[in-house]
């Protein structure tokens, strides 16, 4: 009886995986111009599929497409313009995006944050995720912390006294 039990709820796990994948930014920040994100939508099925897609956030959006097909195995992009709202400057707001992909509905949630004027430097940022240090590991400037920094160091620092550890092993069995 236990084992029914465990198969049918390994049954129910199975086939509520996902068949479609959203991608895109999970914050968006907004001045005071207009933001165009683009947002794809991945057919993980082998055949082709109708989708609706909706954009609930509190300012208006433009979305590219609300509808269409997509291939078996396939994606699309849709391209969403939000406009910004100077009486939501200074505040978050938590927005989502709703996908009917063939029969199963999907949600995206996107955090929009409304600020004033952007400063030039965050503007040089936001256009170049990988900047300056972190260009040079192709690792996106958000990893770099100081935590990641002093975790680097330490096993920069564990490696070397290993291989110390090695040398001094291999010398000690030449000398018997």
């Amino acid at each position: 009886m236990k084992h029914i039990f465990t198969l049918c709820a390994l049954l129910i796990i199975c086939s509520s995986v996902a068949a479609v994948g959203i991608d895109g930014p999970s914050t968006v920040y907004l001045y005071e111009d207009e933001k165009q994100v683009v947002v794809t939508i991945n057919n993980e099925e082998s055949f082709s599929q109708d989708f609706e897609i909706e954009a609930i956030f509190p300012t208006a959006v433009g979305l590219s497409k609300e509808q269409g097909t997509i291939a078996g195995n396939s994606g699309t992009n849709v391209t969403f313009t939000i406009q910004p709202n100077t009486s939501l400057v200074g505040q978050t707001y938590e927005g989502r995006i709703e996908v009917i992909l063939g029969d199963r509905k999907f949600v995206k949630n996107m955090r929009l944050v409304f600020r004033a004027e952007q400063k030039q430097e965050e503007k040089k940022e936001n256009e170049n995720e990988y900047n300056g240090f972190s260009g040079l590991f192709l690792l996106p400037a958000s990893i770099l912390t100081l935590e990641f920094a002093v975790n680097v160091l330490l096993v920069f620092i564990a490696a070397v006294l290993l291989i110390a550890f090695i040398a001094r092993f291999v010398k000690r069995l030449e000398g018997k």
